[in-house]
């Protein structure tokens, strides 16, 4: 009889106890990772978020080159020459007394940037420092019309009769001369060579879209003169 109740017992303990863990709420957890040979199981860390992709470098701007001059206008040699364009030795201070003694060459090279017939008349910065300064320069004279007393006369490099002789006058290879007191051409050759001195203008002028002169003396001398 005590053997039954003793069963009884023990079986009414297992039954009460199953009761009670069934019952009880139980939290989610991962699952325990096993260790392998004994070794400490890696920890996997999570891989950290994706970084945001980096903004652009805002483009530098592309500065131009500044424009280089090229040649210097004026270059002071001593204290009576001065060297325009790094092309042109000019002897002289530019005064009534001593004028600058100008070339034709150095004339003409405004002709490498002026287009008269384009109207493309922007002085040489090369040239400016003489613009109304006393100069002087030889080469052929005549009057602009045939008169036996003139004060006007026009100075060219080359020979030119107005007709059939020489070489007609460009805007770059002449100026027109203003006399300070007309001369006499009676019983002379009208063309003749010489040097000529007088406060030099250099100013465009021009009729019809056509530049028909650049240089200008006022004030004007005859130096020298001779039958050309």
């Amino acid at each position: 009889m005590r053997i039954f109740w003793l069963l009884l017992a023990v079986l009414l303990g297992g039954a009460l106890a199953a009761w009670y863990i069934g019952g009880e709420v139980v939290p989610n957890s991962p699952p325990a990772v096993e260790p392998t040979n004994g070794a400490t199981p890696a920890v996997t860390a999570a891989p950290p978020p994706a970084a945001a992709p980096a903004a652009a470098p805002a483009p530098t701007p592309t500065v131009a080159p500044a424009p280089t001059s090229g040649a210097v206008a004026v270059r002071v040699v001593d204290d009576r020459t001065i060297r325009l364009a790094d092309r042109f030795d000019v002897v002289g201070r530019g005064t009534q007394e001593d004028p600058f003694r100008v070339s034709w060459p150095l004339l003409g090279s405004a002709g490498d940037v002026m287009d008269a017939m384009a109207m493309q008349v922007e002085t040489p910065s090369w040239l400016a420092p003489l613009n109304g300064t006393w100069v002087e320069i030889s080469g052929y004279f005549a009057p602009t019309v045939q008169l036996q007393e003139t004060s006007e006369l026009l100075v060219t490099l080359n020979k030119w009769d107005g007709c059939c002789i020489g070489l007609p006058p460009t805007v770059f290879d002449s100026l027109a001369l203003r006399l300070e007191k007309p001369i006499s051409l009676e019983g002379q050759h009208l063309i003749r060579f010489g040097t000529v001195r007088g406060e030099l203008h250099i100013e465009p002028f021009a009729t019809g879209g056509v530049m028909l002169g650049l240089y200008r003396i006022e004030h004007g001398r005859i130096t020298t003169q001779g039958a050309g």
